[in-house]
């Protein structure tokens, strides 16, 4: 993983949708000199991005709040273009690729997230 570059920018905003998973990524991220925020669901991951200058969101594909987070990645998008969106699978199916790439987000695999969302944000 890529720490951000110290004193030139501030590092990178995300927010991550919680469960377990996020928490060891936020752990990693926070690590790096991230500023991470988690929230205990989907909802408040979405409210949190559209309040704070956020540079990515990590959310479920599964959608804990009952819909699911391609709908909630096109809903962003729509309302934040330049906010990243990164969807957690623990499959890549040439669907899933496709649905993702169709509503503006990123799938990044369930058990190399961190590294994953170091790659894609920074």
């Amino acid at each position: 993983m890529v720490p951000p570059e110290s004193g030139k920018r501030r590092a990178p905003r995300i927010v991550l949708s919680g469960t377990v998973l996020a928490e060891q990524v936020a752990e990693q991220l926070r690590g790096l000199g991230w500023d991470v925020h988690t929230a205990t669901d989907t909802n408040a991951a979405v409210k949190m991005a559209m309040k704070k200058n956020s540079a990515a969101i990590l959310l479920p594909v599964a959608g804990a709040d009952g819909e699911s987070g391609y709908l909630t990645c096109a809903k962003l998008r729509k309302a934040k273009p330049r906010l990243k969106v990164l969807l957690v699978t623990t499959t890549r199916s040439e669907q899933d690729i496709r649905l993702a790439g169709f509503v503006g987000a990123t799938l990044v695999n369930e058990a190399s997230a961190a590294d994953e969302v170091a790659k894609l944000v920074v």
